[in-house]
C-alpha cells in the first residue's frame, strides 16, 4: 500500500504538443478578453464539456500603481458542485471531477519569477509547505508543480495559461499546465493534490489582489 501511495504521489513533467481546450465564446468581455461560456477538454480520450462559473480581473501593484494582469476564468464539468460562499468555496472544489482555470494575460510582461512567487505566497497563506510535497516542489527531479511553472516561463499580452485538473476514478489527481506558448507540463498526485492547487485562488487569499479576484469569482454570473 505504501508503495502504491508513493507511486500515486510521484510527479512528472515534460514538453509536448498542447492538449487542446476548445473554448465556446461567450457574450461578455473583460479587458478585451472574451469570457467563454465554457470549453471542451479531452480527458482519457473522451470529450468533457466544461461550463464557466467564474470570471474576473487579477490586478497587481506595478511600481506605483495597480495594473490589470490577467483575466481569470474558472470552468467545471458540473456547475452545481461549486458553492460560492467564502466558507464553502474551496471545500466544494474537492468534488470537481474536471476543472480548468485560465489566465489570459493583459499586462505586457510578467516574468516567471513573479508567477512562481505568487504561487508560493498562495501556498504560504494556506499553510502549505511545498518543500514537504514533491507534487508541488521536487528538489531532486524538478518535476513538481512549481518546477513546471518555472519551466513554463514568463507570460504576457495575448497569452493564455491554462490549468486543466482531473480527478480520476482510481484516486489519482492530475494537472496539465499549458503556458499557451508551446510548453505543456503534467503533474500527478494522490488525493488532496488538487485541493492545494485550487487553494491558490479559492483558499485564503495571499494578498488584496487575489482577495479581489476571489470576490469577483464568487459574485460572477453568466450573461444570458
Amino acid at each position: 500500500m505504501k508503495a502504491l501511495l508513493l507511486a500515486m504521489a510521484a510527479a512528472f513533467a515534460f514538453q509536448a504538443k498542447a492538449q487542446t481546450l476548445k473554448f465556446v465564446p461567450g457574450a461578455q468581455t473583460l479587458d478585451g478578453v472574451n469570457v467563454a461560456k465554457g470549453a471542451t477538454a479531452t480527458v482519457d480520450n473522451q470529450a468533457v464539456n466544461l461550463t464557466t462559473v467564474a470570471a474576473g480581473i487579477r490586478q497587481a501593484k506595478v511600481v506605483w500603481s495597480n495594473k490589470d494582469i490577467y483575466v481569470g476564468q474558472l470552468m467545471v464539468n458540473d456547475p452545481s458542485i461549486l458553492v460560492k460562499t467564502p466558507a464553502d468555496l474551496l471545500a466544494s472544489s474537492d468534488h470537481i471531477k474536471v476543472g480548468a482555470i485560465t489566465m489570459s494575460f493583459v499586462y505586457w510582461y510578467v516574468p516567471e519569477s513573479s508567477i512562481y512567487s505568487a504561487y508560493q505566497d498562495a501556498f504560504r497563506a494556506n499553510n502549505i509547505d511545498p518543500t514537504k510535497d514533491i507534487t508541488l516542489l521536487d528538489q531532486t527531479n524538478h518535476t513538481g508543480f512549481l518546477d513546471i511553472v518555472n519551466q513554463a516561463g514568463s507570460a504576457g499580452t495575448n497569452q493564455t495559461v491554462t490549468l486543466l485538473m482531473v480527478r480520476e476514478a482510481n484516486g489519482t489527481e492530475t494537472l496539465t499546465y499549458d503556458n499557451g506558448n508551446g510548453y505543456v507540463g503534467h503533474v500527478a498526485g494522490g488525493p488532496g493534490f488538487l485541493h492545494k492547487i485550487y487553494s491558490i485562488w479559492l483558499g485564503v487569499p495571499a494578498d488584496q489582489y487575489i482577495a479581489a479576484l476571489k470576490t469577483q469569482w464568487m459574485n460572477w454570473k453568466a450573461t444570458p
